[in-house]
């Protein structure tokens, strides 16, 4: 069954809080992929944080997420974490059991969110060239190499380029008419 609502795409592109809201308003589960991993391991370290994100520990538990919640009979909103959603089986696991929607922001606008955001939990340094990096702007900076891919695997884009109610509402009456149309039921 067809019953789900997958939001995918760059980590601060709105998944969660736009997700968030669009459940509210329709009255049906939201569950993302990201905040159930990071609450299932309870990492309170950044570094062990990080080591697990980068040895593969975290996309393994949402991808194990992304085929449970694919399972359930629930009609659900899905926030997957960026990576988890470019994975070839869970890209099938999500197309066969519901509508993939791509939220797509300005790459440039995001960078400059950051940029003028609070500073980064953590940074990684490049020790061969003393740089730091901010992990969220650099997966903004990876974000034109997937796009296309992001692009390819969804059902529909969504640009989310307006404020957090406007952006909740249009989303809102996206969801209602795609599922209308093809699953009928949430």
């Amino acid at each position: 069954m067809r019953n789900k609502i997958f939001l995918i795409g760059i980590p601060n592109s709105g998944k969660t809080t736009l997700g968030k809201r669009v459940a509210e308003m329709l009255d049906i589960p939201f569950y993302d992929t990201d905040e159930m991993t990071v609450n299932k391991v309870s990492v309170e370290n950044p570094t062990k944080f990080f080591l697990m994100a980068l040895n593969g520990s975290f996309i393994e538990m949402q991808r194990e997420l992304i085929h449970e919640l694919s399972q359930s009979d629930e009609s659900a909103i899905i926030a997957t974490g960026a990576e988890v959603a470019l994975i070839n089986d869970c890209a099938m696991t999500m197309s066969k059991s519901g509508i993939i929607i791509h939220i797509k922001r300005n790459p440039e606008d995001l960078i400059d969110k950051i940029k003028k955001g609070e500073p980064p939990r953590f940074v990684i340094r490049d020790v061969t060239h003393g740089i730091d990096y901010n992990p969220s702007e650099k997966s903004v900076e990876l974000y034109s190499e997937e796009l296309t891919r992001y692009e390819k695997l969804a059902d529909v884009s969504f640009n989310n380029d307006f404020g957090e109610d406007d952006g909740a509402e249009k989303l809102a009456i996206l969801v209602k008419a795609l599922s209308e149309k093809a699953i009928g039921n949430i």
